[in-house]
């Protein structure tokens, strides 16, 4: 999933190896959390499902916590990659959507989706949604 150019500082971005970069299963040189404008040419955020072997429990327990207090899944797996273990990306298909919720615009378009395709409750949701619309006044 390739985010806009000025987005990439708010998500874990892979860095594919050299000729991978358009790879369905790409082997990563790095994986980066939240990188700084300009540290980096990848725009592939990561869409958070993973399969790991168990020693990424080891890895997440030597990374030390951010000033947040927070330990990122990411930086264990910068330290898989930085031991030689091999890395791979699997990126989204055109056909499959990858839904962000890390932001309140990102989660409402997401919940909205996921309501309106409800199968009990899709028809109602769409009902009720376009009576809001109906009675919201221009800004």
């Amino acid at each position: 999933w390739e985010v806009d150019a000025e987005l990439v500082g708010n998500y874990g971005i892979l860095v594919p190896r050299p000729g991978e970069t358009e790879a369905a299963d790409a082997r990563l040189a790095d994986i980066i959390e939240k990188p700084a404008p300009g540290t980096t040419d990848s725009r592939l955020a990561v869409s958070a499902r993973y399969v790991f072997a168990p020693e990424i429990f080891d890895q997440i327990r030597a990374v030390a916590p951010s000033e947040t207090g927070a330990i990122y899944l990411t930086e264990a797996i910068h330290r898989l990659i930085q031991n030689g273990r091999e890395v791979r990306a699997v990126r989204l298909r055109q056909d499959e959507t990858r839904y962000d919720i890390g932001n309140h615009r990102a989660y409402f378009r997401t919940f909205i989706d996921y309501a309106l395709d409800d199968p009990e409750w899709g028809d109602d949701t769409a009902e009720y949604v376009r009576q809001r619309l109906a009675q919201r006044r221009p800004k």
